[in-house]
């Protein structure tokens, strides 16, 4: 069932799940901040082919958020008011699903949707609060710093663990394999693919930014975490650390209140951080041949299928080959995530998402981004040329979701949750 043919074995792990979610379900209610650990640690440190098929692919992450909305239902935390992204999501939701059932869109991405992204979301949204905003992403930062440092290890080394936790499924036969390039062995970690370990690292980046862990620590977390990046051999998530890097010392809104010598620093270290990211994008460019350049010319080549699209429903360029395989006109993969939703739902579902992407450009243009804001809207590099894939999407519709939740905080002038103590934590995005 799980990750060997030893039924001991198997016995053994499958105990220890469920004692795990059990667990998992009683510390919602008792301690948010345990309850949230526990869901960030199934995230990134068990691979995405752990799950059930289940009206599609359910990995643990999903099934762990599932009791958690059960828990929510039943005590609380409840969602605290609503704003307009809020509702921009619920419209998004509403057009898809009538894609699916009145029209012909993928009701397996429909599901996978609300699994994966419904469920990271309502976690950020919900338990985000009750935890502490604040506390929630330090969590995440240091998380991804030792997902980092992993990262440096499984490529220096050649230690690849996760690729011994054989399942039969369709998961792990697409994720489970190593990538290369020029060459060379690309880190992953738990994460089933290289650019999915590098885009999930550079969400980090803002929060290690702004946590309030002395100097010398958020240098050493942005350290193992860029380092992490490298080893991904991925040159979208390179330019968005890159651009997660500055945005968060330019255009956040915690970023005004930093001092003049702050801002003098600031002005010398991006251009060495552009100058280097650019630098390494090159490098990997030039080193990985025909491979890469093929690669950025198939990418942006697919921008011909927006012409296929219809209003509702998948694009008039779907069809299946003979062996199973989902096409749009000659193209088999589509490395972009606002082009692959509108060729499974159709433009009106496309235009809403595109919506919600300009509100939050324009929050952060206006410099009223808060810390979360900033880390998806570095990471459209990587949105732009790849899909929603393994726990990458899940990721970063947490992060989504901790963005809205401290936009409703600032709105409010309200306070994230200190497990129950009447102690305050200030809102990610106030003041330090």
């Amino acid at each position: 069932m799980l990750i060997s043919d030893n039924a001991f074995l198997v016995a053994i792990l499958t105990a220890t799940v469920l004692c795990g979610a059990v667990a998992f379900g009683l510390c919602i209610r008792v301690s948010p901040r345990f309850a949230i650990g526990a869901w960030l640690i199934s995230t990134s440190f068990i691979p995405y082919w752990i799950g059930v098929d289940v009206a599609g692919f359910l990995p643990l992450p999903t099934l762990m958020g599932f009791l958690f909305l059960v828990s929510m239902l039943i005590h609380g935390p409840r969602i605290r008011g609503l704003v307009t992204i809020d509702y921009i999501l619920l419209a998004l939701v509403g057009s898809c699903s009538v894609a699916v059932f009145v029209y012909d869109g993928n009701l397996a991405v429909w599901l996978a949707m609300l699994s994966h992204w419904g469920i990271a979301y309502l976690i950020a949204r919900t338990a985000g609060f009750a935890a502490g905003l604040d506390w929630v992403g330090s969590l995440f930062a240091v998380t991804m710093s030792l997902v980092g440092a992993l990262a440096i290890v499984e490529r220096i080394v050649g230690w690849h663990p996760f690729t011994k936790w054989t399942v039969d499924n369709l998961s792990f036969e697409i994720w489970a394999p190593l990538l290369e390039r020029a060459g060379e062995t690309r880190s992953e970690w738990a994460f089933g693919h290289p650019i999915a370990l590098g885009a999930t690292l550079a969400l980090a980046t803002p929060f290690a930014i702004a946590s309030r862990f002395n100097l010398v620590v958020r240098v050493a977390m942005l350290a193992v975490i860029g380092g992490g990046i490298l080893t991904t051999g991925s040159r979208g998530a390179i330019l968005a650390f890159a651009c997660s890097f500055a945005l968060s010392a330019l255009l956040s809104s915690s970023a005004q209140s930093t001092t003049r010598t702050s801002r003098w620093g600031i002005v010398v270290v991006i251009p060495i951080v552009a100058a280097t990211a650019l630098a390494i994008y090159t490098q990997i460019d030039e080193s990985g041949g025909a491979e890469t350049a093929n690669s950025s010319g198939y990418r942006m080549s697919m921008y011909s299928l927006l012409g296929t699209l219809k209003p509702l429903g998948r694009a008039a360029s779907y069809y299946v080959l003979h062996d199973g395989t989902v096409v749009y006109g000659r193209y088999t993969s589509i490395d972009n995530t606002f082009i692959w939703f509108g060729l499974t739902f159709g433009f009106i579902p496309l235009a809403i998402l595109v919506l919600a992407a300009v509100l939050l450009m324009l929050r952060v243009g206006l410099i009223r981004a808060t810390v979360p804001e900033i880390a998806v809207a570095g990471n459209f590099p990587v949105i732009l040329t790849v899909a929603p894939i393994t726990q990458y999407q899940i990721i970063l519709w947490f992060v989504v979701g901790l963005g809205v939740a401290s936009w409703l905080a600032r709105r409010d002038r309200s306070w994230s949750g200190s497990e129950g103590l009447d102690a305050r934590v200030g809102a990610m995005a106030s003041k330090r």
